[in-house]
């Protein structure tokens, strides 16, 4: 052999292997992915927490219909913040909701009186007191507190369904 086949091969080599990888992870996404009617989407505005735990520790008994839970930093959205933007919950302070306040939506049952809407608080520094402590980073923001916030545009809030609002219930009473 000379050396042109041997370049040619190695080309031909890593261009099935770049078509391979790609082709599985479209399928791995396909897989372990839900449609938005059967998914709730949770983003935290912290850099280190247990996620991947949280999400399986809300799955474990998900409301109905409901097949998929998805928890992740805002991080995961940096080059597309559609899925950001249309999530079912948020995990943030209230200066970081201020900066977002047109994603948030009020609580259930409530009418929109405050800009942004109130959260449902979960951690506050001066007690030291927080719901969710085994999966989220608190101390990341030392002194400030945490709230749970329901998304504007969620499939799955109010008058939509209420798994929002179950999953909620089910992150606060998390040890």
């Amino acid at each position: 052999m000379n050396k042109r086949m041997i370049f040619r091969l190695i080309r031909y080599g890593a261009a099935c292997l770049a078509a391979s990888a790609l082709l599985w992870s479209w399928i791995f996404t396909f897989v372990t992915d839900a449609p938005p009617e059967n998914k709730i989407t949770l983003y935290a505005d912290m850099r280190a927490f247990r996620w991947t735990e949280l999400a399986i520790a809300l799955e474990e008994d998900a409301p109905e219909g409901i097949r998929f839970i998805q928890v992740r930093p805002f991080a995961h959205a940096l080059m597309d913040s559609g899925p950001l933007t249309r999530a079912d919950l948020y995990v943030m302070t209230e200066a970081q909701a201020a900066e977002r306040r047109e994603w948030i939506g009020p609580p259930p049952g409530e009418e929109e009186r405050e800009d942004p809407p109130r959260g449902i608080l979960l951690y506050d520094p001066q007690t030291g007191e927080g719901c969710a402590e085994s999966f989220l980073n608190y101390g990341e923001r030392p002194g400030e507190r945490w709230y749970l916030y329901f998304g504007r545009q969620s499939p799955h809030a109010g008058d939509r369904g209420g798994a929002a609002e179950e999953t909620a219930r089910r992150l606060t009473a998390l040890p």
